[in-house]
């Protein structure tokens, strides 16, 4: 009777096939990363959206007026610098201000909608507002909490009000909400970008990129801070896209 053998992987062609299963994962892992942030990125475009829904339905609600931002008694709509933009409850120095109406009035109540998938910076993860807590338990010893896009920008220059404040203010292709723009670590979409997810004044958002803003104008001194005239060719530049 013949004797049968036990076919066996010898140890080179285990190593032949490790070796296959290592070089697929390289050449995929990237396309799922890639597919990932995809995925993040349309999930914040839709955020915006919804902000701008609700920023309608506010206006409907409010006299025509969109929601205000009023730092103690400083007159309405007046912006120090970009960064006022991301404020949505002052606490004590100012309370409810930019999209916290939109919560506020009951438009739009999830903390998630505030937030950018792709962020990772601590100012704006997920769990500091979702559930929505106070600004002391978000960010003790600081005076409110922050959220994951900058809301209603333009602004005069010299004044530093508001351009636009109501409804019929509005101009379609104009910059309404975004992803934080304001210095290069605080960027979201940093592994498809530079890019950022931008809600226009006609309720449309999508994603535009754009290496002149992350290699010329972000690195400029004051970009973010308090030079206007900067900051707004920067919102020019996603207003082309």
């Amino acid at each position: 009777m013949e004797n049968k053998r036990r076919s066996a992987f010898t140890l080179i062609e285990l190593l032949v096939v490790i070796a296959i299963i290592s070089l697929l994962v390289s050449i995929l892992l990237p396309s799922l990363n890639k597919a990932k942030e995809l995925a993040r990125v349309a999930v914040c475009a839709s955020n915006l959206r919804h902000i701008g829904l609700a920023t309608f339905l506010y206006g409907e609600e409010s006299d025509a007026w969109l929601p205000p931002f009023k730092f103690y008694t400083s007159h309405l709509n007046y912006l120090w610098a970009p960064g006022w933009g991301y404020w949505f409850d002052l606490g004590d120095y100012g309370g409810i201000q930019n999209m916290g109406h939109l919560d506020a009035a009951g438009l739009l109540t999830s903390g998630g909608s505030f937030y950018c998938p792709s962020q990772r910076v601590d100012h704006f993860t997920l769990e500091r507002y979702s559930p929505w807590k106070t600004p002391e338990e978000i960010d003790p010893g600081v005076y409110g909490i922050r959220v994951g896009y900058l809301f209603n920008l333009w602004v005069d220059p010299s004044t530093r009000v508001r351009l636009y404040q109501r409804m019929d203010d509005l101009i379609a292709e104009k910059v309404l909400a975004l992803d934080i723009l304001l210095i290069p670590e605080w960027n979201a979409h940093t592994e498809t970008g530079p890019g950022w997810n931008v809600l226009y004044q006609d309720g449309s958002a999508r994603f535009a990129s754009d290496s002149y803003i992350s290699e010329e104008l972000m690195n400029e001194p004051g970009f973010g801070n308090i030079n206007w005239a900067q900051y707004n060719r920067a919102l020019e530049q996603l207003e082309k896209h």
